[in-house]
């Protein structure tokens, strides 16, 4: 089917957004390589500056080690009988041009003989380079920052690769006026059964979650993701807990044969009784917290999940307290708040933050990026522009 853009700006964000949804639905199935969707289609100007354009195929790097997402697009062409020469490609990120797990995208592009190549970011890994190359070649290539989408779907990546750190998705239910919990600590239930359905699934993609020794004991969660099918990934279960007080016989105690555990404690406590009745259930137990800077010890606890876990998305689930510190230690990437139509109106009922003096004028920022009501709840969607 042919289409009409009234711009070549609006063709070129029509088909990275077109690829960017392909490249979404692999998250949780290709890390620690990048989430990345690809889109071939005909281009033609016409009079005016408007372009037709007709589809010749959508595709996305389904599974680590498998095709990448241009190759998927250039096999998919083939088997429909479709010409890749003269067509234009949009990726979202720069195609590789080394060998790895798969042969370079670049040499694939240059046989397929496509006329423009556009792409929505640059590879800062080892497969950078392929722009250069398809450009010597004499394949007419544009870099397209200004799809939000195209963008972000391939900056959890791009942002492990820079800072050595996983990107950090901050998550939790709340009241309308601000309460996570009320001051007893109760919680449950405070958003939907069809919100909660939507953290499962967020649980089951991203490598690792985390929260504090409070919730671990408040509210003893399994933090498992609990679906109807298998989840995509199987995170590490983490628990921020300096002086070790998580019972052993908790469910995370009880269940690390169904998934991974580990406690982060203060040196001082990881060679205590405590500690050995958890390595013996079977958790890892890691002095890396620091009570003097709360801060560096949570930079530590994100560079050990890089590095030792090859974790590219960690979800932080919370306390308050958790939070907090992880936003004013300005280490949050991705913001997602559940807003349920309730309120407490009680000044002691358990909210975000912690201990800490800041000011207005260096609070993190965060864009907002999506409003939507589900079930009664509204979900406030925010990420960072920095990668």
């Amino acid at each position: 089917m042919t289409e009409r853009y009234p711009s070549e700006e609006a063709l070129h964000q029509a088909m990275l957004r077109r690829a960017a949804l392909a490249a979404l639905r692999s998250q949780g199935l290709v890390e620690p390589n990048p989430c990345v969707g690809a889109v071939v289609a005909r281009a033609q100007r016409l009079a005016g500056g408007a372009y037709a354009a007709t589809l010749a195929a959508v595709a996305r790097h389904r599974r680590l080690g498998g095709p990448h997402a241009e190759v998927e697009a250039i096999e998919r062409c083939a088997a429909r009988g479709e010409p890749t020469e003269g067509a234009w490609l949009w990726v979202t990120l720069e195609p590789c041009a080394h060998h790895g797990r798969t042969p370079p995208c670049v040499e694939a592009i240059l046989r397929a003989g496509f006329a423009r190549v556009i792409i929505a970011s640059r590879d800062p890994g080892v497969g950078a380079g392929g722009l250069e190359q398809l450009r010597q070649a004499g394949v007419p290539c544009l870099v397209y920052e200004r799809e939000p989408l195209s963008c972000a779907v391939s900056a959890p990546y791009r942002k492990r690769l820079a800072t050595g750190l996983p990107w950090v998705i901050a998550k939790w239910a709340q009241t309308i006026d601000g309460a996570l919990a009320d001051r007893a600590g109760a919680s449950r239930w405070i958003s939907s059964h069809t919100s909660r359905r939507l953290v499962h699934r967020l649980r089951g993609r991203v490598d690792a979650v985390i929260v504090g020794a409070d919730t671990a004991c408040r509210d003893d969660p399994q933090l498992t993701a609990r679906l109807d099918r298998l989840p995509r990934r199987r995170a590490l279960r983490v628990v921020l807990d300096p002086s070790l007080r998580t019972p052993v016989d908790s469910a995370l105690g009880r269940s690390t044969h169904k998934a991974p555990v580990a406690l982060l404690c203060a040196p001082q406590s990881a060679d205590t009784p405590q500690a050995r009745l958890w390595r013996n259930a079977g958790a890892v137990v890691e002095p890396l917290l620091d009570a003097s800077d709360r801060g560096a010890g949570l930079q530590q606890t994100l560079r050990w999940l890089a590095q030792e876990h090859d974790a590219t998305n960690v979800l932080v689930e919370g306390g308050g307290a958790t939070l907090g510190a992880f936003f004013a230690h300005d280490l949050v990437d991705e913001a997602m708040a559940f807003v349920a139509p309730r309120a407490l109106g009680d000044s002691h009922a358990r909210r975000i933050g912690a201990p800490l003096s800041r000011r207005l004028s260096e609070a993190s920022s965060l864009s907002l990026v999506r409003v939507r009501g589900r079930a009664g709840d509204a979900l406030l969607h925010w990420r960072t522009l920095r990668w």
